[in-house]
């Protein structure tokens, strides 16, 4: 049966699609829109937004408040631009907002804020979002800024609409910005003989990293036969190519639970960009205060960890912790030293 709800409505466009096909070939032209679309759905899955459906090339999502709806937008938009630095084939996506009484039938939308976000999305330019003078007078978020741009006539409204441009920066960074642990800073920078296979295994590993392929790499032999040395070297000469190096060590005698991993994010969060940090409190709240006390230092507004059962609490650890890793990775991939000290 046919409902009638209060919905936000944003609807997303791949910019140029048409002609993606002709320019690139079909299996270039497939692999850039499920990287598309990969990017997308990161973002509205971290929201509390509901995907209806794919239109094409593009998504329709719709949100119980204005704000979550803006909120999404932008960080689509600073998602993908995160992405254009560092791939060949650039994307660019529009997107249009709109809010309004909508008839929802078999989990599908229906109605003038859908049609209107549509209309909206298809006047902007890539990188570009446009919003109605409602969605802009409910959205009470104050980091969320609109331009206006007059009356706009979009097809099929008898008069022009007043739209808004949705102004954004691109997000705190990483890169550049997190310095190599101290353990490693002390590593003597001469360099080492042989080693060859060794050093071309870990190579590949970086190698398939950087195009997005997570690895894992364990060195193991006799006490004294250099493996912190080769560890540490390779993880600094990987720092100087741009990643995120984190260090941890554990003790054979030592029974912190978690102690590297204390060390490690205790070091990301630390040196985080204060932007970067913002939004992740946002999104994860104080969970990995837990772990790293320094975060509420931070991000001092981030709320205290939520008490629950102990399952429950280690679940929003894990994902915390999770997020931290996955954002601090959006620039170059995050490379972790463990040391076991026996």
């Amino acid at each position: 049966m046919a409902a009638v709800e209060t919905v936000t409505v944003l609807i997303t466009d791949l910019v140029g699609s048409t002609g993606l096909a002709s320019r690139l070939g079909p299996v270039a032209a497939d692999e850039l829109r499920r990287d598309h679309f990969g990017v997308l759905r990161k973002e509205v899955g971290a929201t509390s937004g509901h995907e209806v459906k794919n239109i094409g090339d593009g998504l329709m999502v719709v949100f119980q408040g204005a704000a979550d709806a803006v909120a999404c937008a932008v960080s689509i938009q600073q998602a993908v631009e995160r992405r254009n630095r560092g791939a060949e084939e650039q994307l660019a996506i529009r997107e249009g907002i709109a809010l309004g009484d909508a008839t929802c039938e078999e989990g599908d939308y229906f109605g003038m804020p859908v049609v209107e976000a549509a209309r909206l999305c298809n006047r902007a330019m890539g990188g570009q979002i446009l919003t109605t003078e409602v969605v802009r007078m409910i959205d009470a978020r104050e980091e969320h800024s609109f331009n206006p741009l007059g009356e706009v006539a979009l097809r099929g409204f008898p008069e022009p609409v007043p739209v808004y441009e949705v102004a954004w920066e691109p997000a705190g960074g990483w890169k550049g910005d997190v310095p190599l642990p101290p353990r490693l800073r002390g590593v003597p920078p001469v360099a080492y003989v042989g080693r060859i296979g060794e050093r071309a295994r870990v190579r590949a590993c970086w190698d398939a990293a950087r195009e997005g392929l997570r690895q894992a790499l364990l060195v193991s032999g006799e006490p004294g036969i250099g493996k912190t040395r080769f560890t540490s070297h390779s993880a600094i000469e990987f720092h100087g190519e741009g990643a995120v190096v984190l260090f941890g060590h554990c003790e054979h005698d030592l029974g912190a639970p978690y102690g590297a991993w204390i060390q490690a994010l205790s070091h990301l969060v630390e040196h985080a960009p204060e932007e970067a940090l913002t939004a992740y409190v946002d999104r994860y709240g104080g969970e990995l205060a837990r772990l790293v006390p320094g975060l509420l230092r931070r991000a001092p507004q981030a709320p205290p960890p939520r008490e629950t059962d102990p399952e429950t609490e280690r679940y929003m650890l894990f994902s915390a912790v999770v997020g931290l890793l996955d954002q601090a990775s959006t620039e170059s991939p995050v490379v972790k030293d463990w040391i076991s000290l026996r």
